[in-house]
């Protein structure tokens, strides 16, 4: 297994341009690693491990390659341990499956470069894998004709994989699928109409789907987030017009927290925009912070919730505490890039994603101490008051954040 090109850089100081946690201090890097694989280097997924390194998937892009997928480990340090390189254009995620095992999804599509006005008669496949704490593979199983897009571990050892079939009778359907942890194919369950990008455990058992109703940019679309039992069957569904759902957190208060944006995924535009809900998905409070969409989040436990998202050209962190109430963001406003995946080991953040650095698209991985959140966002033992939905009108709601606004500067 070939090592990538790599750099670390363990404490990283920054210059900020504003300033508007709790306290008046802006979060500094802990750490600022790069990963250089390809023409086009991108992080989709890190899983913390327990010994203080991780292991992180996403995209190694080279014009004529077909293994682009990328799945690197790091140690503490921050040193590469090992590589492995999948069939397909993107991993977009991977999670700790078993003890010392870690199964992930690929997908590959033959536009995924091409012009946006090419995806109509877009197609794939995708791939399910499970490596060893060593990078060993385990196995490779084919999902024919499906982008998938999240996987989770089943309670019984296996996984759950989500994602959506490019062509069926009544045109593109939704999907979840249960794999033995062998990777065999056990069943699934088809959505007709609906496109997932984010599957969680429900908390009393069976699962939560959240996503689009379009894979296509520059197309209208509804978000919605679905409740099935363990078998896959629909028990409750709640649509969001004019929006699109990318991630889904359980919040301790029983509900949800849902993030997105008001267009398709891949068309990289729009407004980003959040919600809490109840327990049936009935959106309570929602706000449109600014920026473009936000891509996924992770609970900060004691504190709130951290989004990974994109600001105009950047990467950006929103934090919102439990009440909904946002306190901060991160812009990192001296390159193009964006932030795709977030997640929260001990005290500190570690977000991924890209960063045009030097005239390269590299991946980047970076860390930041969890901040103080203001007094207001303790855990509430219960969801707050329905209140009037925002209808994310962009200057009230932008006011409030881009007042509290960290615009992070970069080597």
């Amino acid at each position: 297994m070939a090592a990538a090109a790599w750099a670390v850089c363990l404490i990283c100081f920054v210059s900020v341009h504003a300033a508007g946690f709790a306290d008046g201090a802006m979060p500094e890097e802990r750490f600022f690693r790069t990963l250089h694989a390809g023409t086009y280097t991108d992080i989709h997924t890190i899983v913390p491990l327990a010994d203080g390194g991780m292991i992180a998937g996403g995209l190694a892009y080279n014009s004529g390659g077909v293994e682009n997928g990328i799945l690197v480990r790091y140690d503490a340090d921050g040193e590469a341990v090992w590589e492995q390189r999948f069939t397909g254009d993107v991993i977009p995620a991977v999670i700790e499956s078993g003890d010392g095992v870690y199964s992930g999804i690929t997908y590959m599509t033959p536009l995924t470069y091409a012009s946006h006005a090419a995806y109509e008669n877009v197609t794939g496949t995708s791939t399910l894998f499970s490596v060893t704490g060593d990078g060993d593979i385990l196995y490779v199983a084919e999902l024919d004709n499906a982008r998938a897009s999240d996987i989770r571990a089943a309670p019984d050892g296996g996984v759950m994989v989500t994602g959506w079939l490019w062509v069926t009778d009544d045109g593109y359907a939704g999907f979840l699928s249960k794999y033995a942890a062998d990777g065999t194919f056990e069943w699934t369950v088809t959505y007709p109409g609906l496109i997932p990008h984010a599957l969680i455990m429900a908390p009393d058992g069976g699962w939560i789907l959240a996503g689009a109703t379009t894979p296509l940019p520059e197309t209208p679309t509804d978000g919605w987030m679905l409740r099935t039992g363990s078998d896959g069957t629909e028990m409750w569904r709640q649509t969001y017009p004019g929006t699109a759902a990318f991630t889904v957190l359980d919040t301790p208060a029983g509900g949800y927290l849902v993030g997105g944006g008001t267009q398709s995924l891949v068309s990289y535009t729009g407004d980003a925009w959040f919600m809490l809900t109840d327990e049936t998905g009935a959106r309570i409070s929602s706000s449109q912070p600014g920026g473009v969409a936000l891509y996924d989040s992770a609970e900060m436990p004691g504190t709130g919730y951290v989004f990974a998202g994109k600001w105009a050209d950047s990467g950006a962190l929103l934090f919102v505490g439990y009440d909904g109430g946002e306190f901060g963001v991160i812009v990192r406003d001296d390159a193009d890039g964006r932030l795709n995946t977030v997640t929260v080991a001990g005290e500190t953040i570690v977000a991924g994603g890209w960063e045009r650095i030097s005239s390269n698209i590299k991946g980047v991985i970076i860390g930041y101490p969890v901040p103080e959140g203001p007094a207001q966002t303790t855990v509430p033992t219960t969801l707050p008051s329905p209140t009037q939905t925002p209808g994310f009108a962009a200057a009230a709601c932008c006011a409030g954040i881009f007042g509290a606004a960290l615009l992070l500067g970069r080597r």
